[in-house]
């Protein structure tokens, strides 16, 4: 690659940009390439003062974030070095990722599990945040935990009816399902006999129906408000 034949200066700042590019669309392949052939590339910032583990966090990209691993020993500061806003990495964690991909995500998942989500990638990125880093407060006085609780507002709400309207589902299905049950229990298959009892009382088939159909019956939990 004959951009890594010129000056540092030169080569960083043409390198800057498709690192930056690759880190928010989460193009690992050329992120990995980048850094083999150019390694200083891993402290380039962009206009923001973010590195490429700030732009992966703030756009979820959890492949360009694994990197951090390979960085053990000091994979803490790239997280806990803050931008010209102040925000470190967990204060990027913790402001809720764009609409449009929260969108394409709902489709396959209820707010409640998108939450769920979005606490698990803050945890993710806390265990690589230094201890006094998560009280850090950003230009806007805003702790990363702040900022979580305050940009996920109306995440939590659309969760909370997402779980009442599942709720409500689950409860009109068990009740479908104890109608069946039950209407299965008093409609005797076969009917009765002369004297009142089933027509298939002696067969082994029935006494499992039975038996089945009664625990079926009793191990219905009916749903509570």
């Amino acid at each position: 690659m004959e951009i890594v034949k010129l000056d540092y200066s030169k080569a960083a700042s043409i390198f800057a940009v498709s690192l930056k590019v690759a880190a928010i669309t989460g193009a690992l392949e050329v992120v990995e390439v980048i850094l083999s052939s150019f390694p200083g590339s891993i402290y380039l910032k962009d206009e923001l003062n973010q590195t490429i583990f700030h732009l992966a966090i703030a756009n979820r990209r959890e492949n360009i974030f694994n990197l951090v691993y390979q960085f053990k020993e000091f994979g803490n500061l790239f997280v806990s070095t803050v931008d010209n806003r102040m925000n470190n990495g967990l204060h990027l964690a913790g402001r809720l990722e764009s609409q449009q991909k929260l969108n394409l995500r709902a489709r396959a998942a209820g707010a409640a599990l998108q939450i769920q989500l979005e606490l698990q990638w803050f945890k993710e990125v806390e265990n690589f945040t230094m201890v006094p880093d998560g009280g850090r407060i950003n230009n806007d006085e805003k702790t990363p935990m702040m900022l979580f609780t305050e940009t996920h507002e109306e995440l939590v709400k659309e969760g909370e009816q997402w779980m009442k309207d599942t709720s409500n589902s689950c409860a009109i299905v068990a009740a479908l399902i104890v109608t069946i049950v039950f209407a299965a229990a008093i409609t005797v298959p076969g009917g009765n006999n002369g004297a009142g009892l089933p027509v298939f009382s002696q067969e082994k088939a029935f006494t499992v129906f039975a038996i089945s159909d009664a625990l079926a019956l009793f191990s219905m939990r009916y749903p509570r408000d």
